[in-house]
Order: C-alpha cells, then sequence, then structure tokens
C-alpha cells in the first residue's frame, strides 16, 4: 500500500480533533509505560507512530496562516 494511502486511512479513521485527543492518549501511554511507539513492517496506518506523525502534520497544515509578500 502506498504511504498515500496509509495517510488517507488515518485522516479517513477520524475527524482531526478526534484523532489529536487520541495522539495526546497516545502519548501519556508512552510515557506511563515508557516504551516507544508501536510500528510494524510494513507500516500499517493504525501504528502509533505513523498515526501521530500523520495527524500532527494535518493539524500544522490546519493552522498554517498563508504569509503576505
Amino acid at each position: 500500500m502506498t504511504n498515500e494511502k496509509l495517510e488517507q486511512l488515518v485522516r479517513d479513521s477520524a475527524p482531526l480533533t478526534e484523532r489529536l485527543q487520541k495522539c495526546t492518549r497516545i502519548i501519556g501511554e508512552l510515557c506511563r509505560e515508557r516504551r516507544p511507539p508501536s510500528m510494524s513492517i510494513p507500516v500499517q496506518w493504525y501504528d502509533e507512530d505513523f498515526f501521530m506523525s500523520v495527524t500532527l502534520s494535518d493539524a500544522i497544515d490546519a493552522l498554517a496562516i498563508p504569509q503576505e509578500e
């Protein structure tokens, strides 16, 4: 599966605000359990590292303010 398709699966899984809340829960679990994010080979859309990366990137894009030239 292509990276673009995996990213779309993340985006289709829930609205951005819900995905950000899930990221907060994942980070809390990682800290509490003192473990790295779950990862698969090959990557899956629900892997913690991939899910958080796509979600945070989407949030950055959503907050971006166009620069006037």
